[in-house]
């Protein structure tokens, strides 16, 4: 509906997009907040996504949470809905709240530190991104949040958290490839054993 209808001045998608959503590069008028669980199935197609909007100059990010396909929790909508009024300051649809800015930029600065603390350095580093996609352009504020950034990422905790992570998305989405080719022929016995054994490794791990 965004694409087609210019009045849509900002989305936030839950679990899933548009994977040729870059190619409609002449009509990205509006902000993109894609929110979505660390371990929902959708999550490689999101991170895709955002990865491809990199190259357009939409306000885009993408802010994960601890869940699976499933409504984001209360605390990632409230991101989402602070960015939409950001979004809307930067590209001046609204009048700049200074106080609101603040408030945001407190706050996260909070979870940041909370996600240090924890030896979360992904998190962080992640967290520092998003508030960079909000106040890039707005605010001199977003200077602290890149240089943060910069200073995770040369973090050698960071660097392992980060392959591991990356390694985990890699098996993922060779695995999704693998179901996808299977869909087109029609072994049952393939399907009951796979089956059988996702549950088996699931349990394992409850």
């Amino acid at each position: 509906i965004a694409l087609t209808h210019p009045e849509v001045q900002g989305v936030i998608a839950g679990g899933a997009g548009l994977a040729d959503m870059a190619a409609n590069d002449k009509n990205l008028h509006f902000s993109f907040s894609g929110l979505v669980g660390e371990g929902d199935l959708n999550m490689t197609e999101l991170v895709s996504i955002n990865n491809s909007l990199d190259k357009t100059q939409m306000r885009h990010r993408l802010i994960f949470f601890d869940g699976k396909h499933e409504w984001a929790p209360e605390t990632a909508m409230n991101i989402a809905f602070a960015g939409l009024q950001l979004d809307a300051m930067a590209n001046k649809t609204t009048l700049v709240d200074e106080h609101f800015i603040s408030r945001f930029t407190v706050d996260s600065k909070a979870r940041i530190d909370a996600f240090i603390s924890g030896k979360h350095y992904l998190k962080a580093q992640q967290e520092c991104k998003v508030s960079v996609s909000f106040l890039d352009g707005l605010t001199d504020k977003v200077t602290w949040f890149k240089e943060q950034e910069a200073q995770i990422q040369m973090n050698p905790a960071y660097k392992k958290q980060r392959q591991i992570t990356d390694d985990l998305v890699a098996t993922e989405s060779q695995i999704k490839e693998g179901f996808m080719q299977k869909f087109q022929q029609p072994d049952m016995n393939y399907w009951t054993k796979e089956i059988k054994d996702v549950q088996m490794k699931a349990k394992a791990h409850t």
